[in-house]
């Protein structure tokens, strides 16, 4: 046995350091896939207090650093007509006062990491849409009518936009719009891609604006 292992003993070092080397890829694969998850932005898009209307819509930095929020739109389908606004800068009443601080006029802006936001609830996003009563009526008969909630957004150096979106469906079967998440999380806006088209969607928007 000893004569054996002298004859290989080059081979069997050879093996052994290949294996050396196989186990360490191994590790350094999983750091880096550990890592890339630990850094990639995600934003939350979500529905809370209730489930029709009345409910409000709040946005979540799940991310692991800061991100600045640059515009949110909301877009309504009915069959084949599209309704679409900018949900970025509060709405006021005429009876309320304007605030002397800007900040407090806009949801743009720095959003820390674990941090949420309110950006109103669904009833005062439908109605920046300024839907008449026949669009009101068109979504109502609609069997596949549909919110989308979309937010373009700075991330670290990223040189381009990251978003989501989160798409919820409406039912009108209760004598009132009843909104469900349409997937079980909300799509986010990574690939470089989307993230091309992002930008452009939103370079388009501010243009229109």
């Amino acid at each position: 046995m000893i004569n054996w292992i002298q004859d290989y003993s080059d081979a069997l070092s050879f093996l052994a350091n290949f294996g050396m080397l196989l186990v360490w890829l191994t590790y350094l694969h999983v750091f880096l896939v550990s890592y890339r998850r630990q850094t990639l932005p995600k934003i939350v898009i979500n529905r809370a207090a209730g489930s029709d209307l009345s409910a409000s819509c709040f946005v979540s930095n799940m991310s692991s650093e800061a991100l600045y929020v640059e515009l949110i739109v909301v877009r309504l389908e009915a069959d084949d007509q599209e309704w679409k606004t900018g949900a970025t800068d509060v709405s006021l009443d005429d009876r309320e006062e304007r605030p002397s601080d800007p900040r407090q006029l806009t949801r743009q802006g720095t959003l820390r990491s674990g941090d949420y936001m309110s950006i109103g609830t669904f009833n005062e996003l439908f109605a920046r849409l300024g839907l008449d009563e026949k669009s009101v009526e068109a979504v109502r008969v609609s069997t596949n009518a549909q919110l989308s909630i979309k937010v373009f957004a700075d991330y670290a150096s990223e040189d381009l936009l990251i978003g989501a979106e989160r798409v919820f469906t409406i039912d009108d079967s209760e004598d009132r719009w009843i909104l469900e998440p349409k997937r079980v999380e909300t799509h986010q806006i990574r690939s470089r891609r989307d993230r091309r088209a992002a930008t452009r969607e939103f370079q388009q928007f501010a243009r229109a604006a």
